[in-house]
């Protein structure tokens, strides 16, 4: 079926710059003849001057890349931590709105110290993420493997241990939609790094 196809590929050849598009479509058309398509795109850039160019823009765009990246691990997991143990602390301050919250609640029922022993949690899951973001910012050697239990935990530690917060995000809708949604992406954009992170150090170490 792709016969027409493998004599441009024979090994050695190397085609102008103007069919070096036609011949990597070539490479991927005729993989299911027995071809590795890897290896032919590779060869169809190692045969080329224009591809060579283009391969060199690639890898210099990547560089820069990793170094914008490196960076920004290294802020965010700064800007992380700072906001975990600001909001642990806050737990030590009784004048703070969230304790406000939970110990008033808890004098109408005394059911109500569920969700704030789950803050308390939260708290502790986050700090030992934080600390993690920050070896795997740092490239702090030896980078440890987290269990995946402690992603999913987190996870639901996350949709259950911030009571106060959803509750000012529920009264927000009650306002109008724009002020709810600022308020909940004011809770979930924050964390989706973090939760990259350890998605990464759980299952990519």
């Amino acid at each position: 079926m792709f016969g027409f196809f493998e004599p441009l590929l024979a090994e050695g050849q190397c085609l102008h710059h103007e069919f070096v598009g036609f011949r990597i479509i070539a490479c991927i058309l005729v993989a299911d003849s027995g071809y590795d398509a890897v290896e032919l795109l590779i060869h169809c850039l190692h045969c080329s001057t224009l591809c060579y160019q283009i391969k060199k823009i690639l890898i210099n765009f990547f560089n820069r890349y990793n170094v914008v990246m490196k960076f920004f691990w290294k802020l965010y997991s700064l800007l992380f931590l700072t906001i975990v143990l600001n909001n642990a602390l806050q737990l030590f301050d009784k004048n703070y709105t969230a304790e406000v919250y939970y110990h008033t609640t808890m004098i109408f029922n005394n059911w109500f110290i569920i969700p704030y022993l789950l803050n308390i949690l939260n708290a502790l899951l986050s700090g030992i993420v934080a600390v993690m973001i920050l070896t795997f910012a740092y490239d702090i050697h030896p980078l440890p493997r987290l269990p995946a239990w402690l992603l999913y935990a987190r996870i639901l530690s996350d949709c259950t241990g911030h009571s106060y917060e959803w509750q000012i995000i529920q009264a927000g809708f009650t306002q109008n939609t724009l002020t709810g949604l600022l308020g909940l992406g004011s809770l979930i954009i924050p964390l989706l790094p973090s939760y990259l992170a350890q998605w990464r150090m759980t299952f990519f170490l």
